[in-house]
């Protein structure tokens, strides 16, 4: 599935995915993303510490013209940065 940590503002800071949800209301979390190639990657570096505030799942589902059908299972995970 595939996990979004957005700010209060809804500001995606970054995205991933697990198998399973490790997130609980109330953790503490560090997040690091480091960007390297800043011409080729348009990631914004991200260093801290952050609490995790709200979890929220979605869940859609996609029948195609061609006889298909597609899932997605996402969770957004709402966090506020500590000092």
């Amino acid at each position: 599935m595939k996990f979004e940590i957005v700010n209060k503002e809804g500001t995606l800071i970054t995205d991933f995915d697990l198998e399973a949800n490790p997130f609980k209301v109330g953790e503490r979390i560090t997040i690091t993303v480091n960007n390297y190639d800043k011409e080729f990657w348009t990631a914004e570096e991200v260093r801290g510490d952050y609490k995790i505030d709200n979890i929220e799942h979605y869940f859609s589902r996609d029948y195609t013209a061609n006889k298909k059908a597609h899932s997605r299972f996402c969770v957004s995970v709402e966090v506020t940065k500590l000092p």
